[in-house]
């Protein structure tokens, strides 16, 4: 091969070293906040569920308020509310934290597929420039 032809490869191969470092700068960006998110619902979540008792209030007791508009109101809040509050926490957090965690384990991936696409192209690059030095020294 030629000298020319090495260098036009390792330029090459340097160029995707680039490419490849800026795209792991930018998945590690993805991640932290990804990261960052997940925390966040996850605060927001146990506050969420250390409040959920509070759709109970105010209590209603005989002598605050009593017939059928109040039996009424009970059974809303025991069913809708009740439900509405469940939803958000069993299946709407729950969901958002487990497709947050899911691209975590995907980006994640990612990170490490970049890592070893730079390890191979390091090595290539190391044969390359060797070769280069044995072209020079004939």
């Amino acid at each position: 091969m030629s000298l020319y032809a090495i260098n036009l490869q390792i330029s090459s191969i340097q160029q995707s070293i680039d490419v490849l470092n800026y795209r792991r700068i930018q998945k590690r960006e993805a991640l932290a906040r990804l990261e960052k998110i997940l925390s966040e619902v996850s605060r927001f979540k146990g506050d969420y569920d250390q409040n959920r008792k509070l759709w109970r209030f105010p209590e209603l007791a005989s002598n605050t308020w009593n017939g059928k508009r109040a039996t009424d109101f009970q059974s809303f809040r025991d069913g809708e509310v009740r439900a509405s509050y469940q939803s958000i926490t069993d299946r709407q957090l729950e969901r958002r934290m487990s497709m947050l965690e899911n691209e975590i384990e995907k980006t994640k991936q990612e990170i490490g597929d970049i890592g070893s696409q730079l390890t191979s192209q390091k090595t290539r690059l190391s044969h390359l420039q060797a070769r280069r030095r044995e072209e020079l020294l004939k």
